[in-house]
C-alpha cells in the first residue's frame, strides 16, 4: 500500500503537476490522521469495555455480599426487638402494672433481655473495591456515595449493640445472678445450651423485683435498644437502596 501511494506521488512530481501533488499529499495526510483517530477510538472502546466488565464483576460480588449482610441484619434486628420488648415487659412487672403468670415467665423475659446478639457483616467485596483503587471503576455516582458511607452507617449501628453486649455481660447477668439461677434460664437462650442439671440454690424473685439498681439497669438497656432500633432501621433502608441501585447498574447495558 505504501509503495502504491509512493508511485502516485512520483508520477505527479515527474509530470510537474505540483498543484495536484499538493492536494494529493494533503489528502494523504488527512487519510493518515483519520486512520489514527479510528485506531484510537477502537482502543478507547476496548478499554471502556474492559473497565465495564471489571466493574460488573465487582458490583456483582458486592450485591451478593450486601444481600447476605441484609439478611444477617434482619436476623439481628429480630433478636434485638425481642430483647427490647422483654425489657419493656420486665419494667411493667417491676412497676406492678403487669402480674406475671408464674416465675417461668419472668425467667423467659430475663433470658430474652440478656440476648447479646450483634450484627457482624462481611466487608470483603466492599474493601476490595475501596482498598484496591477500583472506586474509579464505578461509574455510578450514587453507588460511589453508598460505598463510601455504608461502612460508617454500619459502624454506627454496631456500636450500640457492642456497648449493650458489654453492659449485659459485665452488669446485667451478674445482677440477675444474685437472685435467679442461670440454669433456669438456659432453655430460653436456646436448646443447645440446656444441661440436665438443676441448681441447689433457690431463686428469689421477690428480692429481684425490689432491686432499684436492677430496675434502672433494665430501663437503661431498654433505652439503648430503642436507639439501636433507630440506627438499624436507617441502615436497613440504606442497604435496601444500595441493593436496588446495584441491581439497576448491573442490568444496565
Amino acid at each position: 500500500m505504501i509503495k502504491f501511494f509512493r508511485k502516485i506521488r512520483y508520477n505527479l512530481m515527474s509530470e510537474n503537476k505540483t498543484g495536484k501533488y499538493l492536494k494529493y499529499a494533503l489528502g494523504e495526510i488527512v487519510l493518515v490522521m483519520v486512520g489514527i483517530l479510528l485506531a484510537l477510538q477502537v482502543n478507547n472502546w476496548n478499554e471502556r469495555r474492559k473497565t465495564r466488565v471489571a466493574e460488573q464483576l465487582l458490583l456483582s460480588d458486592l450485591k451478593e455480599e450486601m444481600t447476605t449482610n441484609l439478611e444477617q441484619l434482619k436476623i439481628a434486628m429480630d433478636y434485638h426487638s425481642k430483647s427490647r420488648e422483654a425489657a419493656k415487659q420486665l419494667l411493667l412487672i417491676f412497676n406492678t402494672s403487669y402480674i406475671p403468670k408464674n416465675n417461668l415467665e419472668i425467667d423467659s423475659l430475663l433470658a430474652l433481655t440478656q440476648w447479646a446478639w450483634t450484627y457482624d457483616p462481611s466487608m470483603g467485596a466492599l474493601n476490595a473495591i475501596k482498598l484496591s483503587g477500583h472506586m474509579n471503576s464505578v461509574s455510578n455516582a450514587k453507588l460511589r456515595t453508598l460505598i463510601a458511607t455504608y461502612e460508617d452507617l454500619t459502624e454506627d449501628a454496631r456500636e450500640e449493640g457492642i456497648l449493650l453486649r458489654e453492659m449485659i455481660v459485665d452488669k446485667y447477668v451478674p445482677s440477675i445472678g444474685k437472685y435467679v439461677n442461670l440454669i433456669d434460664r438456659l432453655q430460653y437462650l436456646g436448646e443447645v445450651y440446656v444441661i440436665d442439671a438443676s441448681s441447689k440454690f433457690k431463686s428469689n424473685y421477690d428480692d429481684l423485683l425490689n432491686d432499684r439498681g436492677l430496675e434502672n439497669l433494665i430501663t437503661y438497656m431498654h433505652t439503648w435498644r430503642v436507639d439501636e432500633q433507630i440506627e438499624e432501621e436507617n441502615l436497613l433502608d440504606m442497604m435496601q437502596s444500595f441493593i436496588k441501585t446495584l441491581e439497576i447498574e448491573i442490568n444496565y447495558d
